[in-house]
């Protein structure tokens, strides 16, 4: 996988040198369970299962200014501001974050339609550096602090949830104001290799937010809009053992658009082969 401009410099014979982006926002997500799952099924169902929730994904993320860097097994790695800089690649991942949590809220597992799938969503803003690694299959990898501290909001997340590091809460209130997202903090976590850090809990939008079509551009009242909690509050801190409410609030009309989705989603799996490859 590499970006359109970088993979046209490579046909063209010219090096693509490694480069420094001042900030970026990176999102991570895995499935939870995803090991118990995988136990209690063949391959051929888990690949399966894959194609048909990364494909639902990858549709998603074409309405957004981001770039998906990898998969690795049920991980899903996606940044903004790279390679092309983007003003408001905090706000973008953040609206894309809470899109995706809503699909898995909608979708239906291949051969299980009864298993609930749950995400674990972190997301980190700072610096990095990019650049193709390898000739025979090159990819275009990230690198950095600001990479693994995404990855540690991840792992430190809990399911049904979106984890943010307060680099990124500050940047959407830089660039979108205070009330564009709904936000609460989590307090302080201990994230492996980085100690003790301030971590909030991305909740959905905020009053003033407006929300975005299939056409990447807002509306109000848009049928894509991921829920807004409007009793949420920056000063209100997580309980660990509150339930978690999300889906709650996510308007039936979401049904729909994800009925219509998902039928492009099973009329190319009917194209996978034995192998798991999609034609």
């Amino acid at each position: 996988m590499l970006p359109k401009s970088v993979a046209d410099r490579l046909q063209l014979g010219l090096e693509v040198p490694a480069e420094h982006f001042d900030i970026a926002t990176i999102y991570f997500s895995d499935i939870v369970g995803f090991t118990d799952i995988s136990a209690n099924r063949s391959p051929m169902e888990i690949v399966e299962l894959l194609n048909a929730l990364y494909i639902l994904f990858d549709d998603t993320i074409d309405q957004f200014n981001v770039y998906k860097v990898e998969t690795i097994g049920d991980a899903y790695m996606v940044v903004s501001g790279v390679p092309e800089t983007f003003e408001h690649h905090a706000a973008e991942i953040c609206t894309m974050a809470l899109k995706l949590l809503q699909q898995v809220h909608y979708f239906q597992v291949p051969h299980s339609p009864e298993l609930k799938l749950t995400l674990r969503i972190g997301v980190n803003t700072g610096p990095c550096v990019a650049g193709v690694v390898g000739t025979k299959m090159p990819r275009y990898c990230l690198f950095g602090d600001t990479v693994n501290t995404a990855s540690r909001m991840e792992t430190t997340g809990k399911a049904l949830k979106i984890h943010i590091s307060e680099a990124t809460k500050l940047e959407i209130e830089r660039t979108k104001g205070v009330n564009e997202f709904c936000v609460s903090s989590r307090g302080s976590v201990v994230v492996k290799g980085k100690g003790a850090m301030r971590t909030y809990w991305l909740e959905g939008f905020g009053k003033s937010s407006v929300s975005r079509n299939v056409n990447n551009t807002y509306n109000d009242g848009s049928s894509s809009r991921p829920p807004m909690n409007d009793e949420c509050s920056e000063e209100v801190s997580d309980d660990d053992d509150q339930d978690d409410s999300f889906h709650d609030d996510i308007e039936d009309e979401e049904g729909v658009a994800y009925a219509k989705s998902m039928k492009t989603v099973k009329g190319r799996l009917s194209q996978v082969d034995k192998f798991g490859i999609i034609y």
